[in-house]
């Protein structure tokens, strides 16, 4: 890569799936071929078919070395990809603690970013996937320092969404992090409402067995 490069070849250029040298050298993990293509200051914001960047694979292989490569002056965060979702939106959504402590340590003014489509936060994604440590990261002081009660479009808080999956460690986390029990969403529903629901749907998916 190094002599293709020295002789000329295009850094960028893009396969058919809007793909560059770079996105698929962190996809396979060459971690110096990544090293190379950012000495030829290859763009690290260009986004793929699914408008995914470097990072965003990076950090779903859950690959350090390269996820520090890749946190650099020029990389923009604020990028979304096709499904709405920001650089920390991803790492909450998939759970990468790692990812999550660097970004919310370089750009702290992401961690109470909501989503253009939803209203979602990076918090709200962490408890609807049962992401405690992710979740955790968020609200600790030495951390991102999450607003807990930021609501979505739905009115709903993470412990709204926590509490609707049946994830007990966020709902303990949250809990524990002040996060207001009474708040209701636009459906009227409190996190009580919620776990009732929940646990009469539960009894009813019990099938008693004839005795014989």
């Amino acid at each position: 890569m190094d002599t293709l490069l020295s002789r000329s070849s295009v850094v960028n250029e893009v396969d058919n799936n809007r793909r560059t040298a770079l996105h698929i050298a962190v996809e396979e993990v060459y971690v110096e071929c990544v090293k190379v293509l950012l000495r030829y200051h290859c763009d690290v914001n260009l986004q793929d078919m699914y408008g995914y960047t470097a990072l965003h694979y990076a950090i779903r292989n859950n690959t350090f070395d390269v996820i520090d490569a890749l946190c650099i002056e020029s990389v923009d965060f604020t990028l979304n990809d096709n499904g709405g979702f920001n650089i920390l939106h991803y790492a909450a959504v998939v759970g990468n603690v790692y990812a999550t402590k660097r970004l919310v340590t370089q750009m702290p003014h992401l961690v109470d970013v909501k989503m253009k489509n939803d209203g979602n936060t990076a918090l709200h994604l962490a408890a609807l996937k049962g992401n405690r440590e992710v979740a955790a990261t968020l609200l600790s002081q030495n951390g991102g320092r999450a607003k807990v009660d930021l609501r979505n479009d739905l009115g709903k808080t993470p412990l709204h969404l926590a509490t609707l999956e049946g994830h007990l460690p966020l709902v303990e986390l949250l809990v524990h992090h002040n996060a207001d029990v009474g708040n209701i969403d636009k459906n009227g529903d409190t996190v009580l409402h919620i776990a009732c629901n929940l646990a009469k749907s539960k009894s009813q998916k019990i099938v008693s067995i004839p005795e014989s």
